[in-house]
């Protein structure tokens, strides 16, 4: 297997652990009800974490541009 081979193979599963880290931040965010900074960290943090696996896939080839869906030539 070459070198970039390897690389795209286990950057996938990268992927998908930064992804379920998102979830369970959400998921505690929702369990933080009465607790307001709390819950804002955890927002923030399954932000961070769903870019970094967007990130992941992006340098891998995965898919071809991080921010196709915000092109501002096709808003306008």
């Amino acid at each position: 297997m070459s070198k970039s081979n390897h690389d795209f193979h286990f950057s996938r599963p990268k992927a998908r652990n930064y992804r379920a880290l998102a979830a369970e931040c959400e998921r505690q965010a929702e369990l933080a009800f009465e607790e307001p900074q709390f819950r804002a960290m955890q927002r923030k943090l399954a932000r961070s974490y769903i870019a970094l696996a967007e990130t992941e896939e992006w340098l891998n080839g995965a898919v071809t541009s991080a921010h196709a869906d915000h092109s501002p030539r096709e808003a306008a």
